[in-house]
């Protein structure tokens, strides 16, 4: 077995785990480990630590590809202040909430978490959701049963800390998920179908790059399954995990799907589908939602 010990760049926490798994020989920081080709020269099983500030999605998903067990330990913001390593900053706690603590959660196997974060409780619902994912809809349909909610901000911010509960609203078509932001972002129209109003869908925005795929689509899909493991693990708040198609199927509202032809739309479309089907981008995300909703039930 080997263990990478993601932490908060907390020199206590890495003791902790070197007494604990002293089993294990310990071989250092992953990222610089990994680059020196430890796993191959040594045959042992050993044990790794990484902080937020080289946890990459490149080194976090070597790790996991190579069947590294990644421990996510979330200390608390003073004792972090009290043992911070020399390569990381001292953060305010809200800088502290969003850089250190809630970025590449969705990469662990198991999260432990020191301390359950003091806040209000509010009688609202965060949706949690990359957008495009018949949110308005599902929002629009709780408001009328008179269930307060309000969609995820893409930040921890107060409102957010606040809310009673959550739902990761997520889209298993991930390829209509991330055109239908593409659109909406190309053209600079927030397209929505709603009951008494018509749209002007006869227009045409550029092919979408892979680049922004692998960086704009991944990081905004990440956010959004890291925040839903935040409200979890460190809010110790109840989060329900829905997806748009079970939205469009049970709920009622005044929005509807948007009739428009997306290979009209967009250049290139299937060209652009095709090469996103077969990215590793699309396994990457698959894998990523897979392991959240796994710890979101346990």
């Amino acid at each position: 077995m080997s263990v990478c010990i993601f932490h908060n760049g907390n020199s206590r926490i890495v003791e902790f785990y070197k007494n604990k798994f002293n089993y294990l020989h310990f071989y250092g920081n992953w990222a610089e480990a990994h680059k020196a080709n430890a796993l191959k020269a040594n045959a042992k099983p050993g044990l790794y630590e990484i902080c937020y500030a080289d946890a990459s999605i490149t080194n976090l998903q070597q790790a996991r590809d190579l069947g590294v067990r990644i421990v996510r330990h979330i200390s608390t913001h003073a004792d972090d202040l009290a043992n911070l390593l020399p390569e990381c900053q001292p953060y305010d706690q809200v800088t502290w909430l969003n850089n250190a603590v809630v970025d590449n959660l969705c990469f662990s196997d198991e999260i432990v978490c020191d301390f359950v974060l003091p806040t209000d409780c509010v009688a609202e619902c965060v949706i949690i959701t990359t957008g495009r994912t018949a949110s308005s809809h599902l929002g629009q349909a709780w408001k009328a049963q008179g269930k307060k909610n309000f969609e995820h901000a893409k930040r921890v911010d107060q409102r957010f800390l606040n809310a009673e509960s959550s739902v990761l609203n997520w889209r298993e078509d991930q390829w209509g998920c991330a055109t239908s932001l593409w659109i909406m972002l190309t053209s600079e129209r927030i397209l929505h179908d709603v009951a008494g109003t018509t749209n002007d869908y006869n227009f045409q925005v550029p092919a979408i790059p892979q680049t922004w795929i692998d960086n704009d689509w991944v990081n905004m899909s990440k956010t959004v399954l890291d925040h839903s493991l935040f409200f979890k693990y460190v809010l110790k708040k109840s989060v329900l995990i829905m997806t748009t198609e079970y939205v469009i199927k049970h709920y009622q509202s005044l929005h509807g799907k948007i009739p428009y032809e997306k290979n009209k739309i967009i250049q290139d479309h299937d060209a652009c589908m095709s090469k996103y089907n077969s990215s590793s981008t699309r396994h990457l995300l698959d894998m990523l939602y897979t392991n959240t909703v796994r710890l979101l039930k346990e």
